[in-house]
């Protein structure tokens, strides 16, 4: 009962009431009641001020309920950033292609989300048994999203993009490829989630 605003002014005790109640498994029955409409005077309450409180009420329990699934989309944008990053160090720093460097860019954002969501996001579920085996387990479960955006850059850049007459070098081109990038993790989401 700890999660109720009691000291709320307006009634938002009631709906916040009924939600820890079946939060917690309560049973309900149904208690027929007549209320007949205010003859006299007005209402102390303000509507604006109930709605307000019934989103704030909303809002900081969805957040509560949330935390896991925040650590998880933080961990996935950890790891989407590590997967750009890996493809410019790989593409322009060491001069690999462009597939290759998405490739193993999107290795190294798989293992950091392992790692990450092992250790912090789901910390409570930690993994049993030889971590070693189930990070293999967990890559080779992941590999199609990094075959994918191989798959995905060479296609972009060696057929879409000649036929688009897009030069093969400059801005123009690099930019493409961060177009095929951000189409390749998209599917490679898709993917990973079905």
């Amino acid at each position: 009962l700890n999660n109720i605003p009691w000291q709320a002014k307006s009634y938002v005790i009631q709906p916040s009431f009924a939600y820890e109640l079946v939060d917690k498994g309560a049973k309900f029955v149904e208690v027929p009641m007549v209320f007949t409409d205010r003859r006299h005077g007005r209402s102390k309450m303000s509507t604006y001020l109930y709605t307000k409180e019934l989103i704030q009420f909303a809002i900081r329990t969805r957040i509560k309920k949330s935390k896991q699934f925040i650590k998880f989309l933080v961990v996935g944008g950890t790891g989407f950033l590590i997967n750009f990053i890996g493809l410019n160090v790989f593409w322009h720093i060491f001069g690999l292609s462009e597939s290759l460097s998405s490739s193993l860019g999107a290795e190294l954002a798989l293992i950091s989300n392992f790692f990450l969501n092992n250790h912090w996001t789901f910390r409570h579920h930690k993994i049993e048994g030889n971590m070693f085996v189930k990070f293999i387990q967990f890559n080779v479960s992941s590999l199609g999203a990094v075959v994918i955006q191989y798959v995905v850059i060479f296609l972009g850049k060696h057929y879409i993009t000649p036929a688009l007459a897009v030069p093969g070098k400059g801005t123009a081109a690099n930019i493409f490829i961060y177009v095929y990038f951000i189409i390749a993790v998209g599917i490679g989401l898709v993917y990973n989630y079905f």
